[in-house]
């Protein structure tokens, strides 16, 4: 894959910033660092929103595509970006919101429960109680008979990306099964417990590198 990913290096971000705190002789501070410059060259002054990540072959970013994720989780793994929530909830429920929850990707063709409970999420962590009350009422209605959240509510959802390099655009879609992803996402918002930092009922509200407490 020739294109560089926002939640990807969101990931790095905070994984990076976790093990700083770990272990002070490590270089994960300059890792973390690099990831941050990356996030930062994504977000989208003019529309309130964060690229998906950088166009194929190229540095520049892919104004073409949007993901929920890409969206949602710079609000509570990154200090900086607590105060663009605003902007970035409401361009994300213009474009991402369906009756009921959230889309993946901008073409809003169903609910991505995944997706949806990561919304709960950061609503919850954003001081949104009532925006996110109807999408863990929608999360609530789909639930396994094995006690897992399915992946969708109708039987399958584009996201309108690709598998690997070498496979048809648009092939990675999401099927009505039951999924761990999903799941987990329940929990965390469930619970208000912030993944990015390690504890919950917070966002990364300060300039204090995200880390558990011992």
């Amino acid at each position: 894959m020739t294109w560089k990913s926002t939640e990807h290096n969101l990931d790095i971000y905070a994984a990076d910033s976790w093990l700083a705190r770990l272990d002070s002789g490590g270089d994960w501070q300059h890792r973390g660092d690099s990831a941050l410059r990356f996030l930062k060259a994504m977000w989208n002054e003019g529309e309130g929103r964060f690229f998906i990540g950088s166009a194929p072959d190229s540095n520049a970013p892919n104004v073409a595509m949007s993901g929920l994720d890409a969206e949602l989780w710079p609000l509570i793994a990154v200090p900086d970006f607590k105060a663009k929530a605003d902007r970035v909830i409401e361009w994300t429920e213009v474009h991402h919101g369906v009756d009921g929850g959230f889309d993946f990707n901008s073409d809003r063709d169903g609910i991505w429960l995944e997706g949806t409970a990561q919304a709960a999420l950061v609503l919850r962590l954003s001081g949104q109680e009532a925006k996110a009350e109807p999408l863990l009422k929608t999360i609530q209605g789909q639930i396994t008979p094995g006690n897992l959240i399915y992946a969708t509510v109708n039987e399958q959802l584009s996201t309108g990306l690709q598998v690997g390099p070498n496979s048809s655009p648009g092939d990675f879609k999401y099927y009505r099964l039951p999924h761990i992803g999903a799941t987990g996402w329940t929990v965390l918002a469930a619970l208000d417990l912030n993944p990015f930092v390690g504890r919950a009922g917070q966002t990364s509200s300060d300039k204090e590198p995200p880390c558990p407490r011992n």
